[in-house]
Order: C-alpha cells, then structure tokens, then sequence
C-alpha cells in the first residue's frame, strides 16, 4: 500500500518510528522460532543415538531432516517456514471460524439443519469431546464449512510468478511475470457456480459437487505450493464450529460483514452475531 516504505533505507528515514517497531516485532519472531528450532535439532541428536521405533515426524522435524540438492536447509529456510505455519494459520482461521460463524447466524435453516446432524450425532452429552473419526460422520458439517470457504475465503488472493510463459486466449503471459490469482472472484464465478452469492451448503453434496474441475474450487489454493496447514486449518474449523452450534444459537445481531480484501480477509465492521444457550 506504501511502496516508498518497501525499501528498508527509506522506511528508516520516512517512518523511523514505524521502521523501529517492525524491527522489534521481526526480532521476537526470529528469536522465537530460533530457539525452537535450535531445541529442536540437539532433541533430535539424542535421539539419533537411542534405539527408538521410527514414528511419524513433525513438521519441524520433516524440515530439520530435508534436503535440497544434497545440502541441508538452512537457519533462514527453515525459520521462514515455521514463522509461514505459525503465524498464517493463526490469522487465517481465525477470519475463516468467524465468517462461517456468521452465514449460519443469518441462516436459520442451516443452521438447524447442522444442530440436528450434530445432535444426532453427539447425543446430548455436551462434555463429550470432538474426536477425529466424528468428522466423517458430520456430512453436512463438512458441506457449511466448505461453503463459507467458498464464499469467504480467508486468504482472498495469491500470488505467483511464472517459471515459463503461459499461451492464453490467443496470447500468452511471458516467462517472469508475477500474476495474481483472485480467488475471491473466482470462488463466486458465476460459470461454476449456480446463484454463487447464495450460502447454498447442498452445492457440495451429490452431482453438483462431482462436475467441478480440480481447479474450480481452490480456497487454499492448488498445486505443489498449496496451504500446507489446511488439513489442521480444517479440523480447527470443524472442532470450533460443532463446540458453538452444539452449545449455542447463534443469532443475526449486528450489522453485515464488509469484506475487506487484504492479505488476510476481514471485515471493516467486525464480524457480528448473538450468541443464546441452547435449551435440549
């Protein structure tokens, strides 16, 4: 939004108290993920020398083990990676939970339709914890969340800069290009979508689900450079969304969302519904 400040040497001169609080944030960060990493490594030194069953590894641990061109990652590589998974995931979620939250508080019959599944489910236990296998047993859980993905996608755009030119409508982008994917637009593209700004949660179940190509319904973006955290992104939604329907109605208070598209999707007046106990 402020080009002038992209270069660090004018940043310092423009907005030097600015430019001292983003330092002060990078440092906290960086000293952060360095100790975490730096644990991280020694624990996996001992462990090299004690006879222990192979287990599945952790992210960190995958990224402390990798290797490119024969060579190890580096320090920066893998605290870039690190900081992308901690702090991507928190914001993201964050604004998906909230915008899900939102369409069922305006959408009564939704919303019902999901406490009943749940309901079923669950029984009325409401101490009964989440376990991973409940999740394929919630359908339609499954179809609100996707749905609210659709039409509020967390992260709205992304970017990406072409390795080799790409033939398009008669032209092409050439090779070095950086191009910009709207998923916003796309994920309320008319073309795939029938009424695409209706909160249609039945869209992703049957016939109309199976005709979508791979590429038309991309909320964590496609390909080898996709979300890698939409897997624990998913299952924090559906855990966070079953706890609130499953103790509360949610209500249309407030007043509509204004979506601001920025790195992070938002809402210039908050994200607002009424939270009542449910009565069983």
């Amino acid at each position: 939004m402020r080009p002038h400040l992209l270069f660090p040497q004018l940043f310092r001169l423009c907005w030097p108290s600015g430019f001292r609080k983003q330092q002060a944030g990078v440092n906290c960060l960086h000293q952060f993920t360095n100790r975490i990493i730096e644990q991280r490594r020694h624990l996996l030194a001992r462990e090299a020398h004690q006879d222990k069953p192979e287990k599945r590894h952790a992210l960190l641990d995958t990224l402390l083990r990798a290797t490119v061109d024969g060579q190890p990652l580096t320090d920066k590589q893998i605290r870039n990676e690190v900081n992308t998974f901690i702090f991507e995931g928190h914001d993201t979620t964050t604004s998906a939970v909230s915008f899900c939250l939102y369409l069922l508080s305006r959408h009564e019959v939704v919303q019902q339709r999901l406490f009943e599944e749940l309901k079923e489910h669950y029984g009325r236990d409401l101490n009964r914890g989440v376990n991973h296998l409940d999740f394929a047993e919630l359908p339609y859980l499954n179809c609100v969340v996707k749905e609210s993905l659709r039409l509020y996608p967390p992260i709205p755009a992304v970017a990406r800069c072409m390795e080799k030119d790409l033939a398009i409508e008669g032209g092409y982008v050439p090779a070095g290009t950086d191009v910009v994917v709207l998923l916003w637009q796309l994920l309320r593209d008319e073309a795939l979508f029938a009424n695409p700004l209706l909160f249609q949660p039945e869209r992703h179940m049957g016939e109309e689900a199976t005709r979508l190509g791979p590429y038309s319904y991309i909320p964590f973006s496609a390909g080898p450079r996709n979300c890698i955290g939409q897997k624990f992104a998913l299952l924090e939604m559906k855990t966070m969304v079953i706890k609130l329907v499953r103790h509360y109605q949610l209500l249309p208070m407030g007043v509509d969302v204004q979506p601001s598209i920025m790195i992070v999707l938002r809402s210039r007046t908050g994200v607002n519904c009424g939270l009542r106990p449910r009565l069983y």
